[in-house]
């Protein structure tokens, strides 16, 4: 009699459903994965919207902007590089509607490493003789900084720019003052038109320098 119960408990486990298995799996997966979470800290967020509240917070865009800058963002399940990306903002100098000009053009900025990507950019800027407001004006202007490397794109740009203006104070203005510094018309545009002027027109440099 034990035994025949024991066979018959035996086929109704065999004949549950594929989808409860499935389930049972699924439950024990979830379960060892929150436990995994919860080891590594309190930094990561189960909420895949908690980036909306954050920019509302720290940055004062309103929920509808917020929203919007936070799809690029929708990986992120923690706030540790966005908020190290803002504290190093505020201790160059950018104020409140400086970063939310930064975070509305490219929103992932704040995905930025300090250390290997913004640092660096910081102190190559200081290194040509802008002060930290000088800086800030500059990158607000001309935010492709940003993401740029230094030895690649913007070194061979700035001498490029000097070669042809003649003066790195001259091009040093230019990145305060234009917004136009990084876009592509600087080769296709500005070089041929003033190697137009310089040779077919014969104008000197130093009235070209005075004139871009």
């Amino acid at each position: 009699m034990a035994a025949a119960r024991l066979r018959t408990g035996l086929r109704r486990n065999c004949l549950l459903p594929l989808f409860e298995t499935y389930r049972l799996r699924d439950l024990l997966f979830f379960s060892s994965s929150v436990g995994s979470i919860a080891a590594v800290g309190g930094t990561i967020s189960p909420d895949p919207y908690f980036m909306v509240e954050y920019l509302m917070n720290s940055c004062g865009f309103s929920p509808s902007k917020a929203a919007k800058f936070s799809k690029p963002l929708a990986h992120l399940r923690s706030n540790e590089k966005p908020e190290a990306v803002l504290n190093f903002m505020r201790s160059q100098g950018f104020d409140g509607v400086g970063i939310m000009k930064l975070i509305s053009w490219n929103p992932k900025y704040l995905c930025f490493n300090v250390e290997t990507n913004l640092a660096p950019k910081f102190q190559f800027l200081c290194d040509l003789g802008l002060s930290e407001s000088d800086i800030v004006v500059a990158i607000v202007k001309n935010h492709d900084i940003l993401g740029l490397n230094v030895h690649r794109s913007f070194v061979p740009r700035l001498e490029m720019l000097e070669s042809l203006l003649g003066s790195r104070d001259l091009v040093l203005k230019l990145l305060k003052k234009t917004r136009w510094f990084f876009s592509s018309g600087v080769e296709k545009k500005l070089h041929p038109n003033l190697k137009f002027l310089r040779d077919e027109c014969g104008i000197p440099e130093e009235r070209l320098s005075l004139s871009s």
